[in-house]
């Protein structure tokens, strides 16, 4: 179950990651590069759907994968029985 707790931490740091320009690098598609392209280049200010869209997929993402390790933790865990 472990996976599932640190999987969406992974995701998170590697969008910080790439967002500031250590992670993935820009031809890579990212969450991360996405949001920087959007911010740097200044679209945002006129289609902010470039800027909005990536970051409710980062928070989806992760509240789907809490969401789906706390009911495997609730079906699972022979203790909570």
């Amino acid at each position: 179950m472990y996976w599932a707790v640190q999987l969406p931490q992974n995701i998170i740091a590697e969008s910080t990651l790439s967002f500031i320009g250590v992670g993935i690098q820009a031809p890579e598609p990212s969450l991360g590069n996405i949001v920087f392209d959007a911010q740097s280049s200044g679209l945002y200010q006129v289609q902010p759907l470039y800027l909005i869209t990536p970051i409710v997929l980062l928070i989806v993402i992760v509240v789907g994968f809490n969401t789906v390790s706390s009911g495997l933790r609730n079906a699972l865990d022979p203790h909570r029985r």
